[in-house]
Formats: C-alpha cells, structure tokens, sequence
C-alpha cells in the first residue's frame, strides 16, 4: 500500500504577513526611500521609475560610508587626545626636570651656607673669629646668597652668632668717649637688616636688631654712666648721646635716660641753689635742648628754680635776658608761660614803673631794656607797659613842655626820636600808632593857639 502524499499547503502574503508580522520588519526600497513594508498599500503614483534600480544597494552604501566616516572620526578624535596627552607628559616633564634641576641648585648652594656658617660657629667656639671677619661673612652671605639668605633667615641666626664677638670688642671701646668708632660697625650690621631705605624688611628682622642692642650697646653705655658723671662733663656726654639715640628704639633709649641721666640731673637740680650760683644753669641747658622730650618731668622743676632767681635778679640785667633767651626754646609752652605770667611780666612792670621821661638828660636804659625782651615775650603783653607806663607820661612831658614857650624844632626832633626808638612791629600796633597821634593833637592845638 502506498503511502499517502501530503498535500501542498500554498501561503498567500497576508499569511505570511500575520504569521511574521511580531518578528521581522520589511524595509520596502521600492520608491527609492526607505519605509515598512506595507503589503496593502498601493504602489506611488508619483515615483520616480529610476528609483527602483539598486536602490538597496544605494541604502547600504551609503550606510556604510556614514558608519566608516563615524569610525574614522572618532579614530582621529583618539589619536588628537593621546597626541595631547602626551604632549602634556613631556611638558610636564620638562617642567619636573628643570624642578629638579632648581632644586639641586638650591641644596647645593644651601649646603654651602650651612658649611660657611658651622665652619664660622665652629671658630666661634674657640674664640679665633673677629667681629670684622664675621662682619664680612654675612655681608658675602647677604650678598652672594640673597634667596638662601632670605630663605633660611639667616637675620635670625646672626644676633647669637654676633654676641659674644660684639661682647669682647665693645668691653674695650668706651661708647661715650669714643662713639664713632663703635657706631662705624653698628651701622653696617644695621644694613644687614633694613633695605635701602634704613627701614627695617620685617618685624622680626627689627626685633634682632633692638635685642642686639638692648642686651650689649644699652648695658655697657649704662655702665660707663652708673659711677656718676659730673655736669662739668655735660657736653661731651650729650654728643655722644645724641649719636647713639638713633640706634635704640624710643622705648629703650627712654629706659636708658632714666635709669642713668634723669637721677643725676635731678640729684643736682635738687641741690641747685639758684640765688647762689645762677650761672649754673648753663650746665643743665645741653641736657634739656638735646632731650627735651625726655626730660619733660624735670622742666616742673626748672621751671619752679627760675620762679626763686628771677625776683631776686635784676631783671633788666643783660645776664638775666640772656638767660631766658637761652630756655626760651626748651621751656616753650606750659612752662614759659607759667613764668611769664607770674615772675617775669610782673618784675618786668615793676622795673619799668620806675623809667623817667626827661627831655633835658634822657636815660634810655630801661627803655632799651625793656625792648630787648621782645624776643621771648609776647607784643601784647608789652603793650600794656606802654600804654599804661610809657605813654601818660609821654604826653604829660609834652603838654607841659607846651605850655612854657617850647622850641618848636626841638619838640620836633624829640618826637621823631622817640618815634624811631620804637621797632616796626611797635609802630604797626593801632595802640601805639593812637597815642603818639593824640601827641601830634596836643602839638597843632598848641599851635592854632
């Protein structure tokens, strides 16, 4: 018997259409663009014929020109990075090495600071290194080493290495009798610390500096002045003060005049007896013009010393203008004013109270007296001896001179005269200019009559 055959099953599109249509996807290139099949769409109308000749063919080549070009440009995208990168690889290995190459530079020349400095120290040790060599050894340093010098602070190193040098060779320079010396090797330390405008590059550097000469220059200059000194020996102390005080801060030169000078000058303005020795006073001047500042609390006690004197002087007296002309500058202020008011305008009435106008046998020496302190006191407070003094009488010799057939030349020329002995200052005063013009009032009355 023989076996049945099957029978032929014929699919039509739309079978075959159902049965795949979750699986695949037809791309239909028919028109020449690219779209899902559609096996129940009608063929366009408006299709270019030519469309359908390789038009796959066409799709696929240009996809794969699109896909090669992407491939390309982004090889090219991974070459340019890695060129890049290594550019910056050898840039910054450039810069490593020349690092590198400062840095070596800089240990070795640091390493020959630090031999200079320990072969210095060493000597140091043992006394056979001079101020003068170790002088030149940080001016080399400070030199030749500017950024090690900088870098290391070496400022901070020289005060312990400068003491015990500096130590000795001050101990036989004496810094009143011989202060140029001493001051020559103080001077080119200092620019060891300062720039080139003699200030001070830091805060620290400023403190080295002041330690060095708080702890040896203050000590030794307050030693030699601790056994006492005598007045007679005033300027010669002064002088050397006066060079030195630039070196110390003003808080420690402040300390140095009161724990040596301001004991001894107010030990002997205490024993001063004005009255007796007067021209004593020229021994306390130096110390006061100089450190006026300083001194400021013994210008009180000055200042109550001439209060005793100058009553009991003649205050007329050439000696005792010359006095006040020379404290004039120093006592300026509070202090000359207190006197002015209480001792020397009073004294100075009290004297010119007694000054006679006489046409016949003048005597011009208290007027003449009375001018000459013009330079310490005041116009307007000289103003009033004149007009209260001076003037009534002016006038009352003139009126009375008037009255008994005068020489008119001679009141002339006696008017003029006492016209020309006052200054230009005077003559400016309205006070002064009303009573010599009510003098001229008295002279055309006189005449009208």
């Amino acid at each position: 018997k023989k076996p049945k055959k099957k029978k032929t099953i014929y699919q039509t599109a739309t079978d075959i259409t159902k049965e795949h249509k979750k699986k695949d996807t037809i791309i239909d290139m028919r028109d020449g663009v690219a779209k899902i099949y559609d096996p129940t769409a009608k063929p366009s109308s408006t299709s270019d014929p030519r469309s359908k000749y390789c038009t796959e063919l066409q799709y696929n080549t240009r996809l794969l020109v699109d896909l090669v070009n992407a491939e390309v440009q982004n090889t090219a995208g991974k070459i340019k990075w890695k060129e890049e990168a290594l550019a910056n690889l050898r840039t910054q290995q450039s810069k490593a090495e020349r690092r590198s190459s400062r840095l070596e530079t800089k240990i070795e020349r640091a390493e020959k600071v630090y031999k200079l400095l320990e072969r210095a120290n060493t000597k140091l040790a043992t006394n056979s290194f001079s101020l003068e060599s170790l002088m030149t050894l940080f001016q080399m340093l400070h030199k030749k080493f500017p950024l090690e010098y900088e870098e290391l602070c070496i400022e901070s190193l020289m005060v312990p290495m400068i003491l015990p040098p500096f130590q000795r060779y001050i101990r036989v320079c004496n810094p009143i009798t011989e202060p140029k010396k001493l001051q020559a090797a103080l001077i080119q330390w200092r620019e060891l610390f300062t720039d080139a405008d003699n200030a001070f590059t830091s805060k620290d550097n400023q403190a080295q500096y002041h330690l060095l000469i708080d702890d040896v220059l203050l000590p030794r200059i307050r030693s030699v002045l601790a056994g006492g000194f005598e007045l007679t020996e005033s300027e010669q102390i002064v002088h050397s003060l006066l060079l030195w005080k630039p070196f110390f801060s003003t808080a420690s030169f402040q300390t140095l005049m009161e724990q040596t000078v301001i004991p001894r000058l107010s030990s002997n303005l205490s024993t001063w007896h004005a009255h007796k020795e007067p021209n004593k006073h020229e021994t306390f001047l130096p110390w006061f013009s100089a450190f006026g500042d300083e001194l400021d609390l013994l210008k009180t006690t000055m200042r109550q010393k001439f209060a005793k004197l100058l009553p009991k002087a003649d205050i007329f007296a050439e000696e005792t203008h010359r006095m006040m002309a020379l404290w004039f500058d120093v006592l300026q202020g509070y202090h000359f004013d207190h006197l002015l008011k209480h001792v020397i305008l009073p004294s100075l009435r009290s004297s010119f109270s007694s000054f006679i106008i006489n046409p016949v046998k003048q005597k011009l020496e208290g007027f003449q007296a009375l001018m000459a302190w013009r330079d310490v006191v005041p116009i307007d407070s000289l103003l009033p001896f004149f007009e209260e003094i001076f003037f009534p009488q002016f006038l009352k010799v003139l009126q009375l001179w008037l009255s008994n057939e005068p020489n008119y030349r001679e009141i002339q020329q006696w008017y003029i005269g006492w016209k020309k002995m006052f200054p230009p200052m005077f003559l400016d005063e309205p006070r002064i200019i009303y009573n010599f013009h009510e003098a001229l009032l008295l002279i055309k009355a006189h005449l009208e009559q």
